[in-house]
């Protein structure tokens, strides 16, 4: 990125970036006068939400508009609204999840606030190889590397490469339920209903898009259905066989 362009490039940025930024600044307010206010104090928790909510709002309305259904086309402006920011709704989920990531750890020990830079590098190994947290971490992972990558250099760098990186939040849905699930030990109703409404989604266009002709819309679907079907199936091999 050049900090030194023009200031006609420099105000394109920030139009760019604005809906995310302020978004998120005002995100960050909000959740902690909650927290002081003691109106909603496990920061843990409301992070996951706020970010599974954010997820939904970059996933389901586009894809909605894509599938171009009768029965939506009522709301097609709303969806088509919605769509203009699913970048911004990307960037803030994907920050949130930071944030979330960023109290799980504070919560643990592992590091402090007094003193960031030491970290606790033996209990995060201890962590990350055990059923309740890899799936988080594989999660995790692929959240950074898609908000590393949400630049327009980064896109132009990458290509046709660029979309195939970003369809792996696909992977990510199966990933994340069943990390939160596992790690409260138990089935999380806020979580399955935001989840649960991606894969459905998932569903619905292998449903739709199965019965029509375009090349195209196939491998649309059927790269969402093999990745979320690819998480299940790591889900499952994780349940099964580690500890």
């Amino acid at each position: 990125m050049n900090f030194n362009s023009s200031p006609l490039s420099r105000i394109e940025l920030w139009n760019r970036n604005k809906v995310w930024i302020c978004s998120s600044l005002v995100l960050a307010a909000l959740l902690f006068f909650l927290n002081k206010a003691g109106i909603y104090t496990n920061l843990v928790t409301s992070t996951v939400y706020t970010g599974i909510a954010f997820l939904v709002l970059t996933l389901i309305p586009n894809n909605l508009l894509k599938l171009q259904l009768p029965i939506l086309k009522g709301a097609t402006p709303l969806l088509a609204r919605l769509t203009k920011y699913r970048r911004d709704f990307g960037i803030i989920a994907g920050l949130i999840i930071l944030a979330h990531v960023a109290f799980v750890l504070l919560g643990a020990g592992v590091v402090t606030l007094a003193d960031p830079i030491n970290i606790n590098w033996a209990m995060i190994g201890m962590a990350i190889f055990s059923k309740q947290v890899i799936l988080g971490f594989i999660s995790f992972v692929i959240i950074v590397l898609m908000l590393l990558t949400s630049s327009n250099v980064i896109h132009r760098a990458l290509g046709k490469k660029w979309k195939l990186l970003q369809s792996l939040i696909w992977l990510v849905v199966p990933l994340a339920l069943a990390h939160f699930n596992l790690v409260t030990n138990k089935i999380d109703l806020p979580t399955l209903i935001g989840f649960g409404a991606i894969i459905l989604l998932v569903i619905i266009e292998f449903i739709v898009y199965s019965r029509r002709p375009s090349i195209d819309e196939k491998n649309y679907y059927k790269r969402h259905a093999f990745l979320t079907a690819l998480g299940i199936v790591i889900v499952i091999v994780v349940w099964t066989w580690m500890k």
